[in-house]
Order: C-alpha cells, then structure tokens, then sequence
C-alpha cells in the first residue's frame, strides 16, 4: 500500500554539517554521515527530524506527503536525513548515522520542540502527525467538495488514511472510488480490499481481492498477482481459508 509525514530543513555541507537556509521549505542532510540534532534544531521553533532510505518504499510513501505538507508554511521546520551513503545499494544500515542514532526501522523520527524538549520514535510522530492529520483532513475535503466525481481523489484520501492506521475511514473512501469506476478497476479494488483487510472485514476483503486479482489476470497485470502474495496490509486474511484458496489459483 501507500503511505505519510512532512520535513523541513537545513542545508548539507560535504562534511556532513549543516546549515540554515531561511527560505527552504524541505531540504535533505547526511547521507549516511553522522548529524548532530541540536546543531540542525532552530530556537524557539519545534523542529522534525525523519531519518528515511529512499530505497524503503515505505519512505517513499510518507515523503510524497511530506513534500506536500512542507510546500507550505505550518510553523514546523523539518529536516530529512538520508541514511544511505551514496554508493549503497541498499538501505544503509551500517552508515555512521544509522549506528549514531542505533537505527534499528524506518523511518525513525525526533522531535525538539519550541522549548527544547526531545522526543523520538512514536511519541515524536504522535504529535507531529496529529499537525499532518489535521492539515491533509482540510485539504482532501476541499479537494472532494471540488471534484466529488474524481476516484483519484477519494483514492488518495484512502491512502492518507492507510499511513495514519484510520483503516475503517480508508475502506470508505475505496469504497466511493470503486463505485465511481463501476468495480472495473482492478487496482482499486485491490487498495479497498486492503483496507477491509486491515480494517478488520475479512469476508468483504475477500470478496474485492478475488475481483481485483480475476480483472489483473485478465489484463495481465503481472506486478498485483506476485505482489498480493507478501503484501503486509493482507496478513490479517493469511488464516483465511479463502485466501488460501486464491493463493493457490493465482
């Protein structure tokens, strides 16, 4: 599935130390060298910090959020730091700042607020989501009140709401996006099964991803039947004897 957050930031220096640029929304620092938070950090102003692969799909994910959230002026400034040394090939577990901060997952997140007070892991993002939920909420209902007839849009709420965990809210927002392409897309009944899947519906998922993976054989759309075996958001159906059964047409 898809993903979210959003940085600001400081500008990188060869040495890997950084510098401010009062004009830069969203900049990216390290790779893979080590930082120092309280150098990066800015006085008086809460300050988030996402360490993130982009070799890390779910990195990717919450970046296209990020990148939309930073376009605009929210009070947070944010800095993005790039584990991965240049020539890596994979996500950079052994770089000087993944051992400086012991990174063990992705993406890993700090927050130092306007008082200085530190944060990491969830409770860094617990606050800083809340100003991302909060802003995105706005954002898609403006968007579906202007397009109401765009599955894109009721698709890319879903996906908002995917990356926050508000599972039954995303199955809703599939659902219109599915009855706005007459259950002929074979990529969003997939998204909305997932959904359902996590949301806790495990006949009703069934039901769409047997429809979704019935239209990608058809069209040959390769890439969602491999991918529909490992994806993580349709673990809770892995007891299922109808996910077994689909395992084993598909």
């Amino acid at each position: 599935m898809k993903i979210l957050i959003s940085l600001l930031l400081s500008g990188l220096l060869t040495t890997g130390q950084a510098f401010c640029q009062e004009n830069k929304t969203i900049n990216e620092v390290s790779f893979g060298t080590t930082i120092e938070v309280s150098t990066l950090s800015r006085r008086g102003q809460d300050c988030f910090f996402m360490f993130y692969s982009p070799k890390s799909e779910k990195c990717q994910n919450m970046m296209n959020f990020i990148r939309d959230y930073g376009a605009g002026n929210h009070g947070v400034y944010i800095t993005i730091v790039n584990i991965d040394r240049k020539a890596h090939k994979e996500i950079d577990w052994d770089s000087p700042v993944s051992r400086q901060y012991g990174l063990k997952t992705l993406p890993y997140y700090i927050l130092v607020d306007s008082q200085g007070k530190f944060s990491d892991g969830e409770e860094a993002w617990k606050v800083f989501s809340g100003k991302l939920f909060h802003f995105f909420e706005e954002k898609m209902a403006k968007k579906i009140s202007f397009l109401h007839e765009d599955s894109s849009i009721y698709c890319e709420f879903g996906s908002f709401y995917m990356e926050f965990g508000e599972f039954g809210k995303a199955a809703e927002k599939y659902r219109r996006a599915v009855e706005l392409t007459g259950s002929e897309n074979e990529k969003i009944l997939y998204d909305f099964a997932c959904a359902l899947s996590r949301a806790g519906r495990p006949e009703e998922a069934l039901k769409n991803l047997e429809k979704a993976l019935f239209l990608a054989k058809k069209r040959h759309t390769e890439e969602l039947l491999q991918y529909f075996k490992q994806d993580i958001d349709l673990e809770p159906l892995a007891e299922q004897s109808g996910f077994q059964a689909l395992l084993d047409k598909y």
